[in-house]
């Protein structure tokens, strides 16, 4: 019996148990079955630094043979706890500028997993923007600096190259409340400026906060995940999570084999997706180009 363990960094909601059950899933596929040969367990965090530690201290008490990280901070905590144990992390923006890793083809760690969130997609979340909303001269990237350390790097390192690239000025939107989320957003619509919203463990906690707040304000948003327009944001471009988390289970199949964790190579995604959501276009009075809608994944009427 082999003890595999996922440690998410985020609230629990509808959207990340089905990208464990599908982890579970791929599991199965190559053997590895909850209750013949596997146990399985999850833990949850309340999207604070604070929350994550004690899921990661419960989870290392039970002593898995893996541990699956969600995000940056999963991930950050539980170095902080000095794991020893294999870690596999599925959506981490920079695990080299985090100091989590030194080296791609061979981290040479008890560490390894896949990246996200890379050049290309801060120029895609500019130029959507300014496509849906020609009118935009600003565009604010959204995050909480305490939960999303990574963030202020992707802003300046590769938000405010894109909004160049595109014509437009970048500017750092950065909230720790509900009450900042409004005060913000508020002054980006006063000010004709557009959203981007981080991936981030607040922004997705306060998803709903966010997206009422984008509605009142009449403010064209782009977001990090698929989840997020379906849940009533304008347009989301990101990564195909569950194909993440299937790459993710092959490599937690190849450590409980006996491979090493440092011999595997951190992998960036593969696969993208764009949704619009044509209801919330509507309510804000936004036309979406025929061309962009043409180049959707998946549009929600």
């Amino acid at each position: 019996m082999r003890r595999v363990a996922v440690l998410n960094g985020v609230i629990q909601h509808d959207e990340g148990e089905a990208l464990v059950a599908l982890f579970r899933e791929t599991l199965a596929k190559h053997g590895w079955r909850v209750g013949r040969n596997l146990a399985f367990e999850v833990r949850w965090s309340t999207a604070s630094a604070e929350s994550t530690r004690t899921a990661a201290e419960e989870l290392l008490v039970w002593k898995p043979d893996v541990i699956l990280a969600r995000n940056t901070i999963s991930v950050e905590k539980l170095l902080e706890l000095k794991a020893e144990l294999p870690i596999v992390f599925v959506s981490v923006f920079d695990p080299f500028g985090s100091g989590f890793l030194s080296e791609v083809t061979r981290p040479g760690k008890n560490i390894t997993g896949f990246t996200t969130h890379d050049y290309g997609m801060a120029v895609k979340w500019v130029e959507f923007l300014k496509l849906v909303a020609p009118q935009v001269t600003r565009a604010a990237l959204l995050f909480n600096p305490e939960t999303a350390p990574y963030a202020q790097r992707f802003y300046d390192n590769l938000f405010t190259k894109a909004a160049q690239q595109i014509g437009v000025e970048a500017s750092a939107a950065m909230a720790r409340s509900e009450v900042e989320i409004d005060n913000l957003i508020a002054e980006i619509g006063r000010s004709g400026g557009g959203l981007c919203v981080m991936a981030d463990p607040f922004t997705s906690k306060y998803v709903s906060r966010i997206v009422e707040a984008v509605a009142r304000e009449r403010v064209p948003a782009v977001y990090p995940w698929s989840g997020l327009a379906k849940a009533g944001g304008l347009l989301s471009y990101s990564i195909v999570q569950d194909e993440m988390y299937r790459r993710a289970a092959e490599y937690v199949d190849r450590i409980l084999r006996g491979e090493r964790p440092g011999d595997l190579p951190v992998q960036s995604p593969t696969k993208y997706e764009l949704l619009i959501n044509l209801k919330t276009a509507r309510e804000l009075g936004i036309s979406i180009p025929d061309h962009l809608l043409a180049l959707a994944d998946a549009v929600i009427e």
